[in-house]
């Protein structure tokens, strides 16, 4: 039952972070248009760091670039973006995009809730492992079957199991 109930709850957190993604990119898409062309992934740090403090291309466009340029230092691992500062702020200056308040004040909220989902199924994910791990089953030795795909099997066999009990 544990495991059902947390690989639902899991399931559940991915399908909301998935309308919390598309509604951002629809409030992107009015207000700074340019962007999808300018960043080859939209859930990196830097990403979402401009767009939580510069939710549109009037915001970027009117930002000291110094000011601009703190959203692209990383620290840590991962892949480091070709895209520059200025390049941000150049593009954003001739953005057809429409300036709009509510929509930069839907941005801003839509990025937090996608760090918070992303957040819990993180969390959701370490639970996952644990159980795993404390499963031991064979079937995580197999090549190509992770964690969550494991247990997810486990889950469906359990059901299976417990539904021809059921019957029995």
């Amino acid at each position: 039952m544990k495991i059902r109930l947390i690989t639902h709850h899991h399931h559940n957190l991915k399908e909301e972070l998935n309308v919390h993604t598309n509604r951002l990119q629809k409030r992107i898409d009015l207000v700074f248009p340019e962007d999808n062309r300018l960043f080859k992934s939209k859930h990196g740090f830097v990403y979402m760091a401009i767009l939580k403090s510069f939710p549109s291309a009037d915001k970027i466009a009117s930002t000291d670039i110094r000011t601009l340029r703190k959203c692209f230092e990383v620290s840590g691992r991962g892949k480091r973006i070709s895209l520059t500062a200025e390049e941000l702020k150049r593009t954003a200056k001739h953005s057809i995009g429409i300036a709009s308040v509510s929509e930069e004040i839907q941005i801003k909220h839509l990025v937090r809730q996608i760090e918070l989902l992303k957040e819990q199924i993180a969390e959701i994910d370490e639970k996952i492992e644990k159980f795993s791990v404390q499963t031991n089953s064979p079937i995580l030795s197999m090549p190509g079957i992770s964690h969550f795909s494991g247990t997810s099997i486990l889950k469906v066999q359990i059901t299976s199991i417990d539904k021809l009990q059921f019957f029995t």
